[in-house]
Formats: structure tokens, sequence, C-alpha cells
């Protein structure tokens, strides 16, 4: 079940004096959006997609009406319809993706084939992604990047000028925090969730 706004409101709303649910809603978009492009921490599988020599490119972008494609970290091609994600996983740790991919731009795929559109082969993609929409966020998120988009949150609504809830000493703090947290997520993602650091609360004071 995709997470939503509604996990971190009670975490927000207090914290925002004045403040009205869907400006709120709106920067903890923009919050999650930059979290996810900078950490690359929600990977989707997509495809397999049939491809020949000649077929057309291949649009990896909308994901579905609640992510958008930032990169491709991974792809295969094989002659099975089938989608490993798997081997995907592994292809991108291993950096051994296959070759014959040209990325036109984030969500446009060229793939190079020699195959006949009567015997196609299969393209599959690993692409990290970024939310949409605030109430479609991956399902890890509420537990694992809960304090994250919080603090990110909160860093952006305290920087705003002349509003019932500015505070340039907790924005400061804030932001430090959100910093850190997308140095965690960077880190568990990269070690694939095995060995991750202990979770910490950085050494920062809001004064």
């Amino acid at each position: 079940m995709p997470a939503s706004f509604a996990d971190w409101r009670d975490s927000l709303m207090p914290s925002l004096p004045g403040a009205v649910e869907p400006a709120v809603r709106e920067v903890f978009l923009q919050t999650a959006r930059a979290f996810y492009r900078d950490t690359r921490a929600w990977m989707l599988p997509l495809g397999p997609f049939a491809v020949w020599k000649g077929s057309q490119p291949l649009q990896l972008n909308p994901v579905d009406q609640s992510a958008d494609v930032v990169r491709v970290e991974s792809w295969l091609r094989g002659t099975e319809q089938t989608l490993d994600e798997n081997a995907l996983h592994l292809a991108r740790v291993r950096g051994r993706s296959d070759g014959g991919l040209v990325m036109r731009d984030p969500h446009t795929a060229v793939v190079s084939s020699t195959r006949a559109p009567e015997e196609p082969e299969y393209a599959s993609f690993l692409v990290s992604a970024i939310p949409s929409t605030e109430d479609a966020l991956p399902d890890f998120a509420s537990t694992h990047h809960h304090d994250a988009l919080t603090a990110g949150t909160l860093h952006r609504l305290h920087m705003q000028v002349a509003k019932p809830y500015s505070n340039a000493d907790q924005a400061a703090y804030q932001g430090r925090l959100f910093s850190y947290f997308k140095q965690i997520a960077r880190a568990d993602k990269d070690r694939l969730y095995r060995n991750a650091p202990t979770w910490l609360y950085p050494t920062v004071s809001p004064t």
C-alpha cells in the first residue's frame, strides 16, 4: 500500500501554526521529489518491452499515475518475455548492464537490435523514480524515510518569510537533519540494505 501525506500530517501540522494543509501538501511533495531524486532510493522494475531492428523508442515515463522516471539504473535484454527483478538489481550492483542502449532523455530509451519483428527480443529496466503525487509514495517511505521527509518539509516551510511559522533557526536545523538523512538513505541503498549503520540522529542543536 503506498504511503501518503496522511502518514506525515501529525508530524508536520503542529509545528506549523497558521499553515493551511494544501500548501503543506505541495511543499511535502516538492521535498519528496527532491529526496528521491538525490538519493535514488526508490527503484522500480519496468518491462519487458518487445524490441526489434527499427522498433520505435521506448517511452518509460510515466511509470504509472504516481511516479516519474529519473534515470535508468540497469537494464537487460533477453529472448524470454519475463521480468527478472533480481537480475536487474544484480546488474546494477555489478555494473554489468547489457550494451546497445541510448537514452535520449531520462525516459526515452532507444535499444539497438538485430532481431526481426516476428521474433523480437525483450528489454527490461530498473529505474529510479520520484513521486508525482503526495499520496502515492513508495510503501517503505513511511517507515524508512519518515523523519527525512518531515525534516525536509519543515526546512522548506520554516524558510518562508513573513509567515506565522517562519523560523530561521529551525530552518537551519531541519535542513541539516534533511541532509544527514539523505546520506543515510544513499548509503542504505548502495549497500542493498545490508550491514547498514546504526540509525542515529546527528549531534546538532537547533541554536
